[in-house]
């Protein structure tokens, strides 16, 4: 037996997905909640850093008015981001020292 699909076997499961149609019946997350939860579903693989960048780049210019904004709007962090905030912190205090 051959490695693989066979181009038949391709074929036939190209028919099922287009009669089944999953991507009409995909709902997505509904709360804020689950939404800010997906919004990070890519970052242990990389597809997020373009964001962690730009907060990396927030903290080397002014991290204390990350901290304001944090207060003032009262914002609790969770843990990932928890930990998240204190590596952004610690580099820029490595990069300060640079």
């Amino acid at each position: 037996m051959a490695k693989g699909w066979t181009e038949e076997r391709r074929k036939a499961q190209a028919e099922r997905c287009r009669k089944n149609a999953p991507w009409k019946k995909a709902t997505g997350p509904k709360t804020a909640a689950g939404k800010a939860k997906s919004s990070v579903n890519a970052y242990k693989h990389g597809g997020y850093r373009r964001v962690k960048s730009l907060a990396e780049k927030a903290f080397f210019h002014n991290a204390a008015t990350i901290e304001a904004v944090l207060a003032l709007h009262e914002i609790e962090l969770t843990k990932d981001e928890q930990k998240q905030y204190l590596i952004l912190k610690n580099l820029n205090k490595i990069r300060q020292t640079d």
